[in-house]
């Protein structure tokens, strides 16, 4: 989860003459910040640097090494040991749930999805089944494990696995997972994470399985996104809900944040500097929660045992530690590899948030509960049956109705609408994700966020941070004292 992200990115690249500037004045750039500015106003706007400015930005680099190395390494060793934390869960509660058990894993293959593989096999299940499209090699495979294959968002294919498995549980990671990849292939993001986590629903019903754990993401907390992955992967949230309110089948979900073992810019970054490549960071402020591989399908664990009739709980890690700095951690990796190269503030791909909503979190309630459970979830959460260390609370969502239309056009329209036409009806599905979750959320719990959007409006150049204010105001029975109608929307 992007937690802070830096306003000076904002900003135009200043035009320097290079040839004519000293590569750097070390009396003059003498803290972070200094050294920081400086880098952003040589900031080339082309996407590859010219060795002029290839080594200007290493000389910065150097020099911001030279001043916050040794907190950077400190964090960068910090970072390093996430990858190794665990949940202490009720074993023998565990074991309960899963031994002799057909247990069935979408996306089984994947980083996550191998570690809970791993931990299954520990709880001695009956059978314990992978289902992937099969283009990720089993790296690390499971010795009793079945590996299937099929695209999760075929739903013949799904129901016929499901009919032939007839798993007692089914966890579902199945997922695109790479914001920055989810704009460049809409059509077949939406298809995985909505029509297929339907499809998974759907056959589930149809076979009578008894229990479904989700896998989400903490970017599902925003009231809006228009990034495709956050939006998409709060729809699948929302048909979860949906059928977890049914009753027929106990559903429950685990929102997980970066992990720190499966980190891409942690194979990135090493590369990058065993080739003395630029450092490419989307901006200097940038912070980060981890949590590792093992933690992550722990928390889905404990998921299987908090799920409720008629409800859908939703968990998250309690401690997660504070967030890392990205610069830091490329600062600690090229101090502790003696590494030459630059860093670059490239700006953020498309899928990334630039500036977090500002009304995100409860001030009544921030710190006392996860940072992945936002202020609008965090009135209903508690302490885990399963362990202090998670959090959960209830995920519901008001009537619908329109939201059904959305996902059977999405059937219809899969292969003649546009990226385009897709895109605009996901965000129309966002906004009337928002409304529905609104209708389930007590009125005094709007009521907060309303009085402070009306005291502090959102400031940000963000037009959906604007929108999301006038829709927060309009479900509140507080009165505004100002007139947020010339906002943008």
């Amino acid at each position: 989860m992007n937690v802070e992200a830096s306003p000076r990115l904002a900003m135009e690249p200043v035009s320097i003459d290079l040839n004519a500037e000293p590569i750097v004045d070390s009396a003059e750039l003498v803290n972070r910040g200094q050294i920081i500015d400086r880098m952003l106003e040589v900031m080339p706007s082309q996407e590859e640097l010219s060795p002029l400015e290839h080594d200007y930005l290493r000389n910065l680099t150097d020099r911001l090494v030279s001043v916050t190395g040794a907190h950077a390494v400190n964090e960068y060793d910090r970072y390093r040991t996430i990858g190794e934390r665990h949940i202490d869960l009720d074993e023998q509660a565990v074991r309960t749930k899963h031994q002799g058990k057909t247990i069935l894993v979408t996306g089984g293959t994947g980083q996550i999805g191998t570690a809970l593989m791993h931990e299954l096999e520990r709880y001695n299940p009956g059978r314990l089944i992978s289902l992937t499209r099969g283009k990720t090699p089993v790296a690390d495979p499971t010795i009793q494990a079945e590996y299937w294959h099929a695209d999760i968002s075929d739903g013949e294919a799904v129901k016929a696995v499901i009919e032939q498995t007839q798993p007692d549980i089914i966890y579902h990671l199945a997922a695109q997972k790479h914001p920055s990849i989810a704009e460049q292939q809409i059509p077949e993001t939406l298809t995985t994470n909505i029509l297929g986590t339907n499809n998974i629903i759907e056959a589930a019903k149809q076979a009578s399985v008894p229990q479904i754990v989700h896998a989400s993401t903490g970017k599902a907390l925003r009231p809006h996104s228009p990034d495709t992955y956050a939006a998409s992967k709060k729809a699948s949230e929302w048909l979860m809900s949906t059928a977890a309110q049914e009753g027929d089948t106990l559903i429950s979900s685990a929102r997980f944040t970066h992990v720190a073992d499966n980190s891409v810019f942690g194979r990135k970054l090493h590369g990058w500097i065993d080739d003395e490549a630029p450092i490419r960071l989307h901006g200097p402020d940038i912070l980060f929660y981890l949590q590792s591989s093992r933690e992550s399908a722990q928390l889905l664990l404990a998921a299987s045992l908090e799920a409720e009739p008629s409800k859908f709980n939703m968990l998250a890690l309690n401690n997660l530690d504070y967030p890392v700095n990205l610069t830091d951690i490329a600062v600690g990796a090229l101090a502790k590899t003696r590494g030459r190269s630059p860093i670059y503030f490239s700006g953020y791909e498309p899928g990334y948030e630039e500036t977090p909503y500002p009304h995100l979190y409860d001030p009544m309630l921030a710190g006392e509960v996860s940072p992945l459970i936002s202020g609008l979830e965090a009135h209903d959460s508690n302490s885990a049956k399963a362990t202090p260390q998670i959090d959960t609370f209830s995920l519901g969502f008001g009537d619908a109705t329109e939201l059904r239309k959305y996902v059977d056009r999405l059937y219809n329209n899969q292969q003649s609408a546009t990226p385009q036409q897709l895109k605009t009806d996901l965000d129309d599905l966002s906004w009337s994700l928002l409304d529905a979750r609104l209708k389930a959320v007590p009125t005094e719990v709007i009521d907060r966020t309303a009085k402070r959007i009306a005291r502090q409006p959102s400031q940000t150049a963000d037009a959906d941070h604007h929108r999301t204010d006038q829709v927060l105001l309009a479900n509140s029975s507080f009165e505004p004292i100002i007139d947020l109608s010339t906002a943008k929307t």
